[in-house]
């Protein structure tokens, strides 16, 4: 597994995770509105991707991960810089999504301790 900035090539693959992702949660939560967002999924990823802070996890040359945040913003937490990711600013995919999860924001933590 590779970490990458985002880019617009990756963003059709990230809309279909992200599609894909609350598909499922809407089976579980069927109080969930189940409609077609997926311009709008886009239109957010688009922003996203190009923030400072905005990864992909790529595996055999797909991408199998996203997280991006906003930010980041000095004094967003008193006198400490911060970020966030908001909804629909991650979706990961694949046997393991707890481990690309967690290794795409270690990659992006360090990223952002590095820039602070």
């Amino acid at each position: 597994m590779e970490f990458k900035k985002a880019e617009q090539k990756h963003i059709e693959e990230a809309v279909t995770l992200a599609i894909k992702e609350y598909q499922a949660e809407c089976e579980t939560c069927k109080g969930l509105i189940n409609e077609d967002f997926e311009n709008q999924i886009r239109g957010l990823i688009t922003q996203l991707f190009s923030n400072q802070f905005a990864k992909v996890a790529i595996e055999n040359n797909r991408v199998i991960g996203y997280l991006a945040f906003e930010g980041p913003f000095p004094g967003f937490f008193g006198k400490v810089t911060g970020a966030w990711s908001p909804l629909g600013g991650s979706a990961f995919d694949g046997e393991n999504k707890e481990r690309v999860a967690t290794r795409l924001y270690q990659d992006i933590a360090k990223e952002m301790v590095a820039n602070d």
